[in-house]
């Protein structure tokens, strides 16, 4: 007698890899009479070519549920009626697609006193692939919205505990990896790190002429700023150090120090023609 199946979701797409996926339909056979009715206690198996992978008994109803494991590629399967030979049925096929996973991590995060950022990552995905071979850098002021993409990490497979460096655009921000869905890929995003240094920052500075003639004294005067989480702020009981080049030279040298006041503020008076940095 002929047979068929009536799957409930012939053609699934984007399956998680590694997770559970439940193929599930009606066994029937037609009698001689040319209706259909359901077909109890039915032998179904699921095969991968030559390949059993699962299989399950229909009930009183016919109805089946058929458990596999998706695993890290698409592809086509078989679904066999493996009743005796007075049963005669033709193998259903199964197409599926895989929505591939990824796991990315961030530790270590740390920004150094010229502004780079570093951290350690981890990126995984189930079948060694990336979107664009590549995962996003992103920051965000509060670790909790406004994000966005300032970079990427270029990927040819999976990476574990690389150290991965660039500019920080805030030196006391929150930053995750992130990966956009794309065909074939589930959208994915990292755990938050935290990396905080303040910034610094100079007023004023200049000295009060550019032109002295011999024995003549320069003054440099500017406020010092820092910016934790907040507005900026005075910095009060800093070391201000003065660089000099000489004339002639590509050589730096220190040209002595002072502390902030109480407002940031600053002195410094040099003696020497040439070039100044602070």
């Amino acid at each position: 007698m002929p047979t068929r199946l009536l799957l409930d979701h012939p053609n699934p797409t984007d399956e998680p890899a590694g997770s559970t996926l439940q193929i599930s339909g009606t066994a029937q056979y037609r009698s001689t009479d040319g209706v259909w009715h359901a077909f109890s206690s039915a032998n179904i198996s699921l095969q991968d070519g030559s390949t059993w992978l699962s299989g399950a008994d229909a009930d009183a109803n016919g109805r089946f549920t058929v458990p596999v494991t998706i695993p890290d590629q698409g592809g086509t399967w078989t679904l066999n009626v493996d009743n005796p030979p007075w049963y005669a049925a033709a193998p259903t096929p199964f197409t599926f697609t895989v929505d591939q996973q990824l796991q990315l991590s961030a530790t270590a995060a740390a920004v150094d006193a010229a502004g780079q950022l570093s951290f350690n990552a981890t990126a995984t995905s189930s079948n060694g692939h990336f979107p664009a071979n590549r995962v996003y850098i992103q920051v965000s002021p509060d670790g909790r919205t406004g994000w966005k993409s300032i970079g990427y990490i270029p990927l040819t497979g999976n990476v574990t505990n690389l150290h991965a460096t660039g500019p920080a655009s805030d030196p006391h921000g929150y930053w995750r990896l992130y990966s956009p869905a794309a065909p074939g890929f589930s959208a994915a995003t990292g755990n938050v790190v935290h990396a905080f240094r303040y910034a610094t920052g100079i007023t004023g500075g200049r000295p009060n002429v550019t032109t002295i003639g011999s024995g003549g004294t320069l003054t440099f005067t500017g406020a010092l700023w820092q910016q934790g989480t907040g507005p900026w702020k005075a910095m009060p009981g800093a070391t201000v150090a003065l660089m000099y080049e000489p004339a002639g030279s590509s050589h730096w040298y220190l040209a002595g120090t002072t502390r902030t006041a109480s407002s940031g503020a600053f002195t410094l008076t040099p003696a020497t023609p040439g070039t100044w940095s602070m």
